[in-house]
């Protein structure tokens, strides 16, 4: 399974194994998934369904033996048995509780989730309060002071959900179902063999009823609320193992089937808050979201107040959601209950909502994968080209669209690894040719402000790009927030939104469906960074990333889902297997740590006589303000710099002589220094190599620890900042610093005349 043998490939394998050595015996497939389903205690299981897709004949409809589902107006009424009393299609499940039972009786059961929520409430409501994790929340300070995990070892689950066609131009649309655990600590929850796929829901089409699909996950679910007896082998005792879903995420299309919230064409269409839709013509059923009211529908717009204020919404809560709900149930048929849903925006009541954790309007998050990484972004560039109105502020000719390509493709070269694993490539290219998430986030927030600089760009519009980049590199930071920081990303995000309607909406109905529910949302990031610690925590992206494994690793098209769930079974088999047989992990204490490796050789760039006399200037220029000895110590150059923040982010800056001119630049860096007032300033340069003093293994090729090395760099000089766009040039002369401040490794857009630096948001990526 983990090399993706073949079947012939495992026989021809055992019998080599035999020839070299009689005495081992290599059991057959059949006998060998016998005995690990007795040790794992993993057994799937199988549920009928509608051979359409449209629901499951699963817990109130398990008596059912037609479709009832309504697609496209009209009930399907497929047959659920076909002429012999068999079922004419069926979906598997698997149960999360080995997995758990086995880590607990190995003695690796986790207790991160009580350990990091005690230390986030000591700092709660303090200077030293931080949002980084689902622990650090305000949802899950409320469900302990509830009462709910009141033992270490119980869990808290992300219910995620995301469709796709499996098969590329078949008719093969499927539902993935995945658990991850906020027990898991953070630096290993979102590694692949720490996704759990619940089931996946088959195609040909997309689920109607995508609930009682969850029937049987949440029905397990539903009993460990009540709790299940576990042995802990790290403790010897047995106890009552408890775990909860506190949050359901998927995409927005996904989430309306999950939460029964109306969307945008309802009338009050927004999740979280009751925000009213604007309409630009009578009878428009699909409503936009702008602060301010525009004159389109005059009828409807009178009952909107003339604008929202960004700051002070009238947000959802668990009083309006059960006012709604009752006001549904008071319905006394179904005109009456059709209104009542326009006009609430609440559907019916999930089935999610049997959860104890469950909490309006927080349970059901924005996907942040989406929201930044496609649908703001998409927006925002068709609005600049194909879609532009005569009476727009600023839009891109099509000689500026080519010269965005050319800058793109030309600084390429000059975006290190760490930064994005590819390359990006240009949207007015490639927008219909699968146009990749993370090439949005490259394009919207790395590349396009500083291009609007450089091509002089209206003011206000520069300001509102950099507004929305600002707010999005917070939002999704890899490091924790502050409260004033998650302050300044709310106002980034208000002010981006309110420019974007001041310019590109400006109160005219012909314009108003540019005011989407996506740039709505984007007001409403703050409170899930709160409440949920972080937005990356219920990000799709894990959902996106076991979907195109799942696409990479399919052999068999006929039958595509067979084969997807036969996957998911037998790693799932390997992975309790693995906590059973090898032993607890331990965790080492981590610091965050510099290196040096890579010496300089023969076969790197040459060191002129003038560079070198330079680097000695620079580094007497040191010793003559006390820093170093003097005379100047021995030394040794090396080639690359790795440092590591966190358990999560560490980057290399490579010297510019050991850098091949086929590989991506990894050279630039962002470094903080001591000014004379004793204040620090964020210089950017561009590494040469670094200089190692005295080290005790100077001749070998072991790291060297970077307590007393520097960087010999060109820096970038007459930096100017407009926005939050920094640009300068390129020093003539070399220096010399202490690597200590060294921070980040960034990259560079060169366009007339000036280096661009780019620093963008770290992509979401699990």
């Amino acid at each position: 399974i983990r090399t993706k043998a073949t079947d012939e490939q495992y026989r021809t394998f055992a019998r080599n194994i035999e020839l070299a050595n009689p005495a081992i015996k290599i059991l057959g497939k059949d006998k060998a998934n016998k005995l690990v389903k007795k040790v794992t205690h993993l057994h799937e299981r199988k549920w009928d369904m509608c051979p359409e897709s449209c629901m499951a004949f699963v817990g109130p409809h398990a008596d059912l033996r037609h479709c009832t589902a309504i697609r496209n107006g009209r009930r399907c009424r497929a047959p659920r048995y076909d002429s012999r009393g068999k079922p004419r299609k069926q979906f598997t499940t698997l149960s999360i509780l080995p997995r758990i039972r086995a880590r607990f009786a190995a003695g690796s059961g986790h207790s991160y989730l009580h350990h990091f929520s005690q230390l986030a409430s000591q700092a709660w409501g303090t200077q030293d309060q931080e949002f980084y994790d689902w622990s650090s929340g305000a949802t899950h300070r409320k469900l302990v002071a509830d009462g709910l995990f009141d033992d270490p070892r119980h869990d808290a689950f992300l219910l995620s959900t995301d469709g796709a066609q499996m098969v590329e131009k078949r008719k093969s649309s499927g539902w993935i179902v995945l658990l991850s655990s906020f027990n898991t600590p953070a630096w290993s929850r979102f590694q692949h063999d720490e996704t759990f796929i619940n089931t996946i829901i088959p195609g040909p089409n997309n689920p109607i009823n995508v609930d009682s699909f969850l029937w049987p996950v949440l029905q397990e679910i539903a009993r460990a609320a009540v709790g299940y007896w576990m042995w802990d082998g790290s403790r010897n005792e047995w106890f009552l193992w408890r775990g909860w879903i506190v949050a359901a995420a998927a995409d927005q299309q996904g989430s309306s089937k999950i939460n029964r919230m109306t969307g945008p064409t309802g009338f009050a269409g927004c999740r979280t808050c009751r925000i009213l839709a604007n309409y630009a013509q009578d009878r428009d059923s699909v409503g936009y979201f702008p602060l301010k009211t525009v004159k389109g529908d005059r009828a409807r717009a009178r009952l909107r107040p003339d604008a929202y204020d960004p700051r002070d919404l009238p947000m959802r809560s668990d009083e309006t959601f059960e006012e709604d709900l009752a006001e549904l149930d008071g319905c006394r048929n179904a005109t009456e209950r059709r209104e009542t849903r326009r006009l609430t925006g609440v559907g019916g009541l999930p089935l999610l909502a049997f959860s104890p954790a469950f909490t309006s309007p927080t349970f059901f998050p924005p996907d942040i994968f989406h929201l930044f990484g496609s649908n703001v972004p998409g927006l925002i560039w068709t609005t600049l080209t194909t879609k532009a109105d005569p009476e727009d502020p600023f839009s891109l000719s099509q000689d500026q669209q080519d010269l965005f390509a050319e800058t793109i493709k030309t600084a390429g070269k000059d975006l290190p690894s760490s930064i994005s694993s590819a390359p990006t490539r240009s949207p007015n290219i490639t927008l219909g040719s699968h146009f990749k998430m993370f090439e949005w986030f490259l394009v919207m927030y790395a590349y396009l402000p500083p291009f609007l600089v450089a091509i002089n760009a209206p003011g206000p519009v520069i300001q509102m790009f950099s507004h929305l980049a600002a707010g999005v590199r917070l939002a999704i930071s890899r490091t924790s927030l502050r409260m004033n920081e998650l302050q300044e990303m709310q106002e980034h995000f208000v002010l981006f939104v309110q420019l974007w309607e001041e310019h590109y909406i400006r109160a005219q109905p012909r314009l108003l469906h540019r005011a989407t529910i996506s740039v709505h949302h984007l007001l409403h990031i703050w409170q899930f960074v709160y409440c949920h610690g972080s937005v990356r925590v219920t990000s799709q992206a894990r959902c996106e990333r076991e979907i195109g494994l799942i696409k990479r690793a399919l052999r068999s098209f006929k039958s595509p889902f067979v084969g997807v769930m036969n996957t998911a079974r037998q790693r799932e088999h390997l992975r309790v297997l693995d906590l059973v047989l090898d032993p607890p992990e331990q965790v080492e204490p981590f610091e965050p740590s510099k290196t040096l490796t890579t010496r300089i050789a023969s076969r790197h760039r040459a060191f002129s006589d003038e560079d070198e006399e330079l680097e000695l200037a620079g580094l007497q220029a040191l010793a003559d303000r006390g820093l170093l000895p003097d005379p100047l110590p021995d030394y040794v150059r090396r080639g690359k710099l790795t440092v590591t923040i966190n358990r999560f982010s560490s980057f290399t800056v490579r010297g510019s002589r050991i850098e091949s001119d086929s590989a991506r630049s990894a050279s630039r860096f962002g470094a903080l220094v001591d000014e004379e007032d004793g204040t620090k300033a964020t210089i950017y340069g561009e590494a040469i190599h670094f200089l190692c003093l005295s080290p005790e293994n100077a001749q070998d090729h072991m790291p060297v620890d970077a307590d007393r090395s520097y960087v010999l760099f060109r820096k970038l000089e007459h930096v100017e900042r407009v926005g939050h766009v920094i640009r300068g040039k390129w020093s003539g002369h070399l220096f010399v610093m202490h690597v200590r401040g060294i921070f980040e490794c960034v990259g560079i857009m060169e366009l007339g005349g000036y280096v661009y630096i780019l620093t963008p948001p770290s992509i979401p990526e699990p």
